[in-house]
């Protein structure tokens, strides 16, 4: 008599769901571009815009990128989908996972070469 004993193993890949918060200051000689198409033609923001953008949960359909980029060479790539607010000259990036702040070369063809490599 043989016994066969079948063991089903599962891979699974730990992603941080660790709730972040960056804060940039900027001004009013910042111009920052988000990566919500159906917003476009309010951009770019400033350190002088009031604005909150929810990206959680895809409201804009398949329209958004987790990526903002500023004329003053900053690039921020988000893991998921952020909550942007812009405010008091402050860019507030709110994030469940990683968020990665660069400054990028001299101008913002240098910063979005950068983004469009990752």
């Amino acid at each position: 008599m043989i016994i066969t004993v079948s063991l089903f193993f599962t891979s699974c890949n730990t992603v941080s769901n660790a709730h972040n918060k960056l804060h940039i200051k900027t001004d009013k000689t910042a111009a920052w571009w988000v990566g919500d198409i159906n917003k476009g033609v309010m951009m770019p923001f400033n350190g002088d815009s009031t604005k909150e953008l929810n990206l959680v949960g895809n409201p804009d359909g398949n329209q958004i990128q987790p990526l903002l980029l500023s004329n003053l060479c900053d690039v921020v790539w988000c893991e998921n989908a952020p909550k942007i607010t812009f405010g008091d000259g402050e860019l507030t990036i709110d994030i469940q996972g990683k968020v990665e702040h660069n400054k990028i070369g001299n101008t913002l063809k240098e910063a979005y070469e950068f983004a469009s490599k990752r």
